[in-house]
């Protein structure tokens, strides 16, 4: 099928972004199953064309979720198509809002007859989507906030056969399995990140280590002893620059160095409060929550740059496909990307796309430092 990577067995993948007006989904033959993203300025359309799908084949199951971007892009839709049923692992409705309008129904957009509840106003922030690839990969990210493109504070749903009490309705949570196709011997991580390594003191070497040696709970309080921050108001670029900071953390038990290569299973937390000021806190760093327990670990100092270059994905082989996780760049002002000229439509088969400015996780660990993305590749089973 044009624009497609179709496999005997498996999956029909592709990315397209700036889609043009002429953009459809086309259901691939023998295939009975879609997980449907979608960037805000492509949700009602993307919700019409599923609608119409679903109309034509009551055997569909299908999912659609709203993210923040896709391959650095805030105007893309991402196809996963496959022949055998998607699994609903998990699934949690928006919490009811006690809406005085409960019980009134509005429905996702004219094309489709399903109705929806009120009462799924006012969505909780702690919004996802965790997709689990194989056996031992998942990635988990937070929804979109989709309430420019439809009022909706996200946008997440699924569809199955035989009427499911749950269809159309519009989740807080959702968890799924993909069709279990793939090899489960082959797994391929590439990451990439925007970070410079900063020195923690002028002329610090590579043999130079700093290791936390006082700390509560997510607050570090000194560093080789010293008052942790310290190192960040001595340090002249960090004075000159308001770019976000993070630390990563490494256990002293490690095989590797801690100046080794970067790995997909590096943690980076960022630091939301450094400065000597007064109180409780003065010398401390306070990093992001996430990190639980600071412990004793081994210790770097990263800052975000965003004049490092970015790393696009490259499309995989035949028989190969790649799931891209990113850590969406803010957006600033909201824009209708879907009525701007904002460039050809560009179509990459084999790859889906998928991010977050919330950041993603990936087997639990946590990637959240702006333009972060993972590239895991995997391979289609033998038949």
């Amino acid at each position: 099928m044009p624009g497609f990577q179709t496999f005997k067995r498996f999956l029909s993948l592709r990315t397209t972004i700036n889609p043009t007006n002429g953009f459809k989904l086309i259901q691939p033959v023998n295939h009975e199953s879609i997980v449907l993203l979608t960037t805000p300025s492509q949700l009602n359309r993307s919700i019409e064309m599923m609608a119409d799908l679903q109309q034509k084949n009551k055997n569909l199951t299908a999912v659609l979720a709203c993210v923040d971007t896709m391959l650095g892009s805030r105007n893309g839709i991402a196809e996963l198509w496959f022949k055998l049923a998607i699994q609903i692992v998990d699934y949690k409705a928006l919490p009811d809002t006690g809406d005085e309008n409960e019980g009134e129904k509005s429905s996702f957009s004219d094309a489709s007859p399903i109705k929806l509840d009120k009462n799924w106003k006012d969505t909780a922030k702690d919004t996802s989507l965790t997709i689990h690839l194989n056996e031992r990969n998942n990635i988990r990210l937070n929804l979109a906030n989709t309430l420019f493109s439809n009022g909706e504070s996200s946008t997440c749903f699924f569809v199955q056969p035989n009427d499911h009490p749950s269809n159309w309705c519009n989740l807080q949570n959702l968890s799924i399995e993909l069709p279990d196709e793939v090899d489960p011997n082959y797994e391929e991580f590439e990451c990439f990140n925007r970070l410079r390594e900063l020195e923690f003191e002028e002329g610090q070497t590579e043999n130079d280590l700093y290791q936390v040696t006082g700390y509560t709970s997510n607050m570090i309080e000194s560093i080789n002893d010293q008052p942790a921050a310290t190192y960040l108001i001595n340090n002249k670029e960090i004075q000159k620059s308001k770019r976000d900071l993070f630390i990563q953390l490494v256990d002293q038990n490690t095989t590797s160095r801690p100046f080794s290569t970067p790995s997909f299973n590096d943690k980076y937390y960022k630091i939301t409060v450094g400065g000597l000021g007064w109180g409780e806190k003065q010398g401390m760093i306070v990093l992001d929550p996430i990190v639980g327990d600071v412990g004793y670990k081994l210790c770097r100092l990263f800052q975000y740059d965003p004049s490092l270059p970015e790393s696009p994905p490259v499309p995989p082989e035949d028989g190969f496909f790649k799931i891209v996780a990113e850590c969406s760049i803010p957006e600033h002002g909201f824009q209708e990307y879907h009525k701007n000229e904002t460039g050809l439509q560009q179509t990459v088969t084999g790859l889906v796309g998928l991010g977050s400015e919330r950041g993603f996780q990936l087997n639990g660990v946590w990637h959240k430092s702006y333009g972060e993305t993972l590239q895991l590749s995997l391979k289609q089973s033998a038949d």
